[in-house]
This record gives structure tokens, C-alpha cells and sequence, in this order.
């Protein structure tokens, strides 16, 4: 794996305009996501 430069480590946080440091996937998840996908042609039937 190639080492990633420090602009890739971090995001610019568009409320503070801070640099803060991208979430590991190993940290505890923050939200929950459900995504709702409709099934082929729901409208038709």
C-alpha cells in the first residue's frame, strides 16, 4: 500500500474551517444508516 501524504489524512471542517484528522475504521460509528432500496419496477406494479 502506498503511505498517504498528510493532505489525505485530514478534511477541512466547513463549520470551523479547522483541519481535522479522517475517522479510522476501526473507531466506535457515530451514526446509523438504513437505506431503503425499492424493489424492481415498484411503480409498475
Amino acid at each position: 500500500m502506498a503511505p498517504r501524504s498528510e493532505n489525505e489524512k485530514h478534511y477541512q471542517d466547513p463549520m470551523t474551517k479547522s483541519r481535522k484528522p479522517f475517522p479510522s475504521l476501526k473507531d466506535t460509528h457515530s451514526k446509523y444508516l438504513s437505506v431503503i432500496i425499492p424493489a424492481y419496477k415498484e411503480v409498475d406494479r
